[in-house]
């Protein structure tokens, strides 16, 4: 979701569960909503010393808020001390817009597979991304402010300040199968995968 909110979505539930879209909200007696399988907390694969993550919780109304989170560790592999901490000030917020039956590619290289997943509308509010921890130092390159992060193994990475972001409404999709979770997002014809995480 990172990459749908300018990045940035995460989404207990799941142990067991089939796909999304498949919900306790589906059978009748019962009044489970229908984003509540994608509650809780779901990371990326690591990316050199970071990890993004992303937690869902579940509001009263049946709509998810979701916070996305960036940690760099201070070794390869996403191992070691957490030396950095990117956040977004302000949650998005997921409504669900009915199922939707397709058939998506859900792996590289993959076969497309015929799935219900649920359909949602995810509302961004403006916000600003602030980096913060011990190997962080602020700076200007070329006019930009940046936030650079120091690894221990003489490394690094910095990160331009990009301000305020605009806000936006996106329509995409969420699947669930065992611990894994897919953000999929329209294409020609049917949906891709744009987003891949597992529970936390």
């Amino acid at each position: 979701m990172k990459n749908l909110v300018a990045l940035s979505a995460t989404l207990a539930l799941l142990a067991g569960c089939g796909g999304g879209g498949s919900s306790a909200s589906d059978t009748p007696g019962t009044s489970a909503p229908a984003l509540a399988i994608y509650a809780g907390t779901w990371v990326e694969q690591c990316d050199g010393h970071q990890q993004f993550s992303l937690t869902m919780t579940l509001a009263s109304n049946g709509t998810l808020s979701a916070s996305a989170k960036t940690q760099y560790y201070d070794e390869v592999g996403c191992t070691g001390a957490i030396v950095a901490t990117s956040l977004e000030s302000q949650d998005n917020q997921i409504s669900h817009t009915g199922t939707t039956n397709a058939n998506v590619v859900l792996s590289p290289n993959g076969q497309a597979t015929p799935i219900k997943f649920d359909n949602v509308s995810v509302t961004v509010a403006p916000f600003k991304r602030t980096i913060s921890g011990p190997a962080v130092t602020a700076g200007v390159n070329h006019g930009v402010a940046q936030h650079c992060i120091a690894f221990k193994d003489g490394s690094g990475i910095c990160v331009d300040d990009q301000g305020i972001q605009e806000g936006k409404v996106i329509k995409g999709g969420l699947y669930t199968r065992s611990n894994e979770f897919f953000l999929l997002i329209p294409a020609t014809n049917s949906y891709v995968v744009d987003e891949y995480y597992t529970k936390k």
